[in-house]
């Protein structure tokens, strides 16, 4: 576009002999340079349909578009393209219309050069619209960040558990582990955000431990327990074999499930508790 900035299009009216004739210069620069799409911009003034609408309809269709033909990209691994387009089209990644198609990208890229995850975090309105793929990148190198976006669910966690423990119908408690998983928007919300990624995995294991130790709170513990047992149901194993207490939550789960822990599970929960002694 060769008019970047509003103070740019007010300057250029204010000074125009013929205001009428610098706003078609305009629309004739920076409007959609298609041939056949010029004859019919006439008739739509006639019918009344603003430019603005009409370039936003047509740059939604081009949206879908772009976005269509990135996911095609990303199937064929052409991850050099995918760097181009970034390239091209992270200096208007604030217009919302484009946002979408530069987190459509990112989202396939496995390394994102550090200048554009700077920006994005620097950025609240584009980070909160980074979609999941993204935000692990980024909290694998920015742990602090990952820590501010766990604070308020664990503690959220916190007072859903108290409150069901103050009510009278105790059915969350009831449940066997495995719906309490299921039903947890907490165990939902973690499992989304750390994925198969072990780092994330370990800064949440490591934080719940933390907060266990200094407060000596057991729900901490539990929401621990139940996270890996959610990995585990999911059967993500490169996240729930990482856990040095897997088998042995594993095993009270099973038992637990079953409502009997015969002598194999109680050897092997007795082998545990003596190595780890």
């Amino acid at each position: 576009m060769n008019i970047n900035f509003k103070e740019d299009l007010k300057t250029t009216l204010t000074n125009c002999e013929d205001p009428f004739r610098a706003i078609k210069d305009i629309q004739d620069e920076n409007g959609i340079a298609l041939a056949q799409i010029r004859p019919a911009l006439p008739l739509l003034d006639l019918l009344g349909v603003k430019r603005l609408d009409f370039h936003l309809a047509v740059l939604d269709d081009m949206k879908e578009r772009l976005i269509k033909r990135i996911q095609e990209l990303a199937q064929r691994d052409d991850k050099q393209q995918l760097e181009i387009l970034l390239e091209k089209s992270f200096s208007v990644i604030n217009l919302a219309h484009v946002t979408p198609i530069v987190m459509e990208i990112v989202k396939h890229m496995p390394k994102i050069p550090d200048r554009y995850v700077k920006y994005i975090v620097d950025h609240e309105q584009i980070y909160s619209r980074a979609p999941i793929e993204l935000k692990r990148l980024i909290w694998t190198d920015n742990h602090t960040l990952f820590q501010k976006e766990l604070q308020p669910i664990i503690s959220q966690y916190l007072l859903n558990v108290e409150e069901q423990l103050l009510q009278c119908d105790h059915n969350y408690f009831l449940q066997l582990p495995k719906q309490r998983r299921q039903t947890s928007p907490t165990i939902q919300s973690l499992v989304q955000m750390i994925g198969t990624n072990v780092k994330l995995y370990d800064i949440v294991r490591s934080s719940l431990q933390k907060l266990y130790q200094r407060t000596k709170i057991v729900h901490y513990s539990s929401l621990r327990l139940l996270l890996l047992m959610a990995f585990h149901d999911l059967e993500n194993n490169s996240v729930s074999k990482s856990d040095s207490i897997h088998i042995f939550v594993w095993t009270l789960d099973a038992a637990l499930k079953e409502r009997k822990l015969d002598v194999k599970k109680q050897r092997e929960i007795e082998q545990f508790l003596d190595a780890h002694a």
